[in-house]
């Protein structure tokens, strides 16, 4: 059985998302405005966890069916995969597949946090 989350910006441009799981809310991500290091703050199941990016990560991004999304494999094959709701659209869902589906919530939100700094980085004008 595999899982599904929706990551929702808090405004049109804003540096936070809220994380959502069946429409409630179970998770928080911000990130750092105009830092030289990408840094940011994820929260989940009570716990605050601060990050900062400092290597590289391979995520292949491809575009289908008109919608931008990005997968996150390992050896085994796909694990993760993002999907931006629409070319104009910040908001974004995510399925995990079932063997990544049990993962620590906190390890959910880290790849999510990646994800958005690596679609900031790659969309012109983006504030994430």
């Amino acid at each position: 059985m595999s899982a599904r989350l929706e990551i929702v910006p808090s405004n049109l441009l804003s540096l936070e998302w809220e994380v959502r799981e069946n429409g409630t809310p179970v998770g928080r991500i911000e990130n750092a405005p105009l830092q030289v290091q990408e840094k940011g703050k994820l929260t989940a199941d009570g716990g605050e966890y601060f990050v900062l990016r400092e290597a590289e990560m391979l995520l292949a991004k491809k575009v289908l069916a008109g919608r931008e999304t990005y997968l996150l494999t390992d050896s085994r094959g796909g694990v993760l995969c993002f999907v931006r709701e629409g070319l104009l659209s910040r908001q974004m869902s995510l399925e995990l597949e079932e063997r990544a589906a049990g993962l620590p919530r906190e390890i959910v939100l880290f790849l999510v946090w990646i994800v958005l700094l690596i679609h900031g980085r790659d969309s012109p004008g983006s504030a994430g």
